[in-house]
């Protein structure tokens, strides 16, 4: 099964080209490819903060609608 891709276009920092470059040449890999797969694990990493910050304020018995 394939996973659907989204296009995203974005504008870097000089640094993070030169580093991207870097992998590449290290890697192999496409740039896209690195980019996707930094974002992907950023991505992940966000998904288990909330799943964790869900079971923490539950078990405290706070709602995730509070606004004080």
């Amino acid at each position: 099964m394939t996973i659907e891709l989204i296009d995203l276009r974005a504008k870097i920092t000089e640094l993070t080209d030169v580093v991207l470059e870097a992998q590449q040449r290290i890697s192999g890999k496409e740039r896209s490819e690195i980019v996707r797969d930094v974002l992907h694990e950023w991505a992940s990493c966000r998904e288990r903060e909330a799943t964790l910050l869900r079971g923490l304020m539950e078990a405290k018995g706070i709602s995730g609608n509070r606004r004080d």
